[in-house]
C-alpha cells in the first residue's frame, strides 16, 4: 500500500502544472493576464492561484469572495488590483475600465500611479496639510514611502534621545555638556524641560554679570580683563587673546608658527616650566640637581675616571 501511494505521489509531482484556461475568464482581465496570475515561471502556484482554488466550487470561482482577499499581501485587495474594488464584476460582463495589476505578483500594484486608493496614505507625494507636527511626530518633513504610506524618518521629536542641534538644546538628562556656569550663571543645576529646551529655573546669579568689567571667580575673563592670561601661557606661539561674550577665553586669534610649531593649547614651553622652588628651568625637564642623578651623567663620570686612570698608569711606568 505504501509503495502504491508513493508511486501516485511521484506521478503527481512529476506531471507539469497546467493552467486551466476556463478559469482565466472567471476574474477581471484574466484573459489578459492569463497564466501569470496563478502560476510562476517554474510551474509553481502563486498565492492568488491557491486563493482562487479555495474560492472555487466545482471549478467555478466565487469572484465576490476572491476579490476581497489580498493574495500577494501587498496591501491591495485582488479587486483593487484588477480594477473591481467592490467585487461586483461577473463573468460575461465588460472588463472594468482603467488600469489593473497582477494580483499574483507583490511588487505589481497601484502604488505610484498618482491616484490615492482607499488603503493608501499618499501616492507620488504628501499634501501640504500633512506635516510631522500634524502627525504628532515633532518637526521636519513627512515623505511618501514605496508602499504609499507616510514615513516619518525625517521627523525630529523631542524625547527620541537624540539632540537636534538646530531645534533642541537638550534631551532628557543629556545637556550637551552645558551647565549653569557655562551659560553664564554662578551656581545651580541645569535641567532639560519637556520641550527639549534648557530649564534655567534652578540657576542662580544674574547671567548679565558677564560683561560688567568685573572679573568674577566663575569667569575666565570679562571684556578686556584677562586675568593676566595670554595666548603664550595657553600654549600658543603668540597672538592676541580675546574674551568672548560668555566670558570665556577666545583663542581664535592665537597662532602657532608653522616653521617652528608652538605647543598644543594648555602645554607650557620649556622656558615657561617652573621648578618647585619657583625658578625658571632653562634645562627643560631636568634641573642641576636632577642632572647628577641621570644615567648619562653617571656614564660621563665613569668614562672620565677610566681615561684619567690610563694617563696616570702611563706616567707611572715612565
Amino acid at each position: 500500500m505504501f509503495r502504491v501511494t508513493l508511486t501516485i505521489l511521484c506521478l503527481l509531482f512529476a506531471l507539469p502544472v497546467q493552467a486551466r484556461s476556463g478559469r482565466q475568464n472567471q476574474f477581471p482581465h484574466g484573459n489578459t493576464i492569463k497564466c501569470d496570475a496563478c502560476h510562476t515561471d517554474t510551474w509553481g502556484i502563486t498565492d492568488f492561484g491557491f486563493d482562487a482554488y479555495a474560492a472555487s466550487t466545482n471549478n467555478v470561482i466565487d469572484w465576490a469572495e476572491l476579490s476581497a482577499m489580498d493574495s500577494d499581501r501587498d496591501g491591495y485587495t485582488n479587486g483593487v488590483e484588477l480594477g473591481d474594488p467592490n467585487g461586483t464584476w461577473r463573468r460575461g460582463n465588460a472588463q472594468p475600465s482603467g488600469d489593473f495589476w497582477n494580483p499574483g505578483i507583490k511588487d505589481d500594484n497601484p502604488c505610484g500611479n498618482d491616484i490615492l486608493e482607499d488603503n493608501e496614505q499618499c501616492d507620488g507625494g504628501v499634501g501640504n496639510d500633512v506635516t510631522c507636527e500634524s502627525l504628532g511626530m515633532g518637526v521636519g518633513q513627512v515623505r511618501c514611502s514605496d508602499l504609499c504610506q507616510y514615513t516619518t524618518t525625517f521627523c525630529v521629536k523631542c524625547g527620541d534621545d537624540k539632540i537636534n542641534p538646530n531645534l533642541e538644546d537638550c534631551e532628557g538628562s543629556d545637556l550637551d555638556g552645558e551647565s549653569c556656569t557655562s551659560l553664564g550663571y554662578k551656581t545651580g543645576a541645569l535641567s532639560c524641560d519637556a520641550s527639549c529646551k534648557f530649564d534655567l529655573s534652578d540657576c542662580a546669579g544674574v547671567a548679565t554679570d558677564c560683561g560688567d568689567d568685573q572679573l568674577q571667580s566663575v569667569e575666565e575673563c570679562d571684556t578686556i580683563h584677562l586675568g593676566g592670561m595670554t595666548c603664550a601661557l595657553l600654549g600658543y606661539a603668540g597672538g592676541p587673546l580675546d574674551c568672548s561674550v560668555t566670558c570665556k577665553y577666545d583663542t581664535s586669534s592665537c597662532f602657532t608658527d608653522e616653521k617652528n610649531p608652538g605647543p598644543k593649547p594648555g602645554v607650557k614651553t620649556d622656558k615657561e616650566k617652573i621648578d618647585p622652588e619657583g625658578r625658571t628651568n632653562v634645562y627643560g625637564e631636568g634641573s642641576c640637581a636632577t642632572l647628577s642623578r641621570s644615567p648619562s651623567f653617571f656614564f660621563f663620570l665613569l668614562a672620565f675616571f677610566v681615561i684619567r686612570r690610563k694617563k696616570l698608569v702611563k706616567q707611572y711606568r715612565k
